[in-house]
């Protein structure tokens, strides 16, 4: 008996350990202390925040390139002074590893310009799974993509994207095909959830002024405004 509540014990130590908090301190791109260190720092289950006292730099991370979510994990910008995640060139947050389940956003202003041709002007979700949730709470998101669909979000494969207490500003400016679009999430297969949340999008060509779900894919929504969604022919 004695050393099956020993072994019980050191299991949940073990596991309780797996899970803490990254705390980003710089508003460099790399390094020390930026956030990209701190993706690749994080175990599954953490969470990353920023300093309150105030990143050094400023409060905005400019990014030459994507960051890349591999793990499951919950960025958080409560606390802190307001966030601003930005990608001049490139979208913000690429989330596209097999076996993940949910990532969370939530506190942050994000804004990405995509031109490489995949989906997403701000972010990807390709995790391709209906059992990953990726949930955006309270963020400001503004993204553009010249290349193909998904002006802020673009959902690949099956992803659940849930973006609630939300502003949403976005533009496809030119895609690959026309049967493409959705100025600012497009959902190819999987589901995307808006509650409380206010979208003003646009597209250039193709279909999906705001919201564009294709395939199998599904789309609710509540207390939800989409402003200004137009297509420009």
């Amino acid at each position: 008996m004695s050393r099956l509540v020993s072994f019980s014990i050191l299991a949940f130590a073990s596991a309780a350990a797996q899970a803490g908090t990254i705390t980003v301190t710089s508003s460099n791109d790399s390094g020390a202390g930026s956030l990209r260190q701190a993706l690749s720092d994080a175990n599954a289950g953490d969470t990353i925040d920023f300093a309150a006292s105030g990143l050094a730099g400023g409060q905005t991370i400019d990014l030459t390139t994507a960051l890349s979510i591999t793990k499951n994990v919950t960025i958080t910008g409560t606390g802190a002074p307001p966030v601003s995640i930005a990608g001049a060139t490139a979208r913000v947050f690429t989330i596209a590893t097999p076996g993940l389940t949910a990532v969370n956003l939530d506190h942050l202003t994000i804004t990405g310009a995509s031109n490489d041709g995949a989906i997403g002007g701000a972010i990807r979700s390709a995790v391709g799974s209906t059992s990953f949730k990726l949930t955006i709470d309270t963020c400001t998101l503004d993204g553009t993509n010249s290349a193909a669909s998904g002006g802020v979000i673009g959902e690949q494969g099956g992803d659940m994207v849930y973006v609630k207490n939300s502003t949403l500003k976005g533009a496809v400016t030119a895609m690959s095909n026309t049967g493409s679009g959705g100025g600012a999430i497009v959902a190819n297969g999987g589901t995307v959830r808006l509650l409380n949340s206010t979208i003003a999008a646009s597209t250039s060509s193709g279909n999906g002024g705001a919201v564009l779900v294709t395939g199998n894919g599904t789309r609710s929504e509540e207390h939800t405004s989409e402003l200004q969604s137009h297509h420009d022919l």
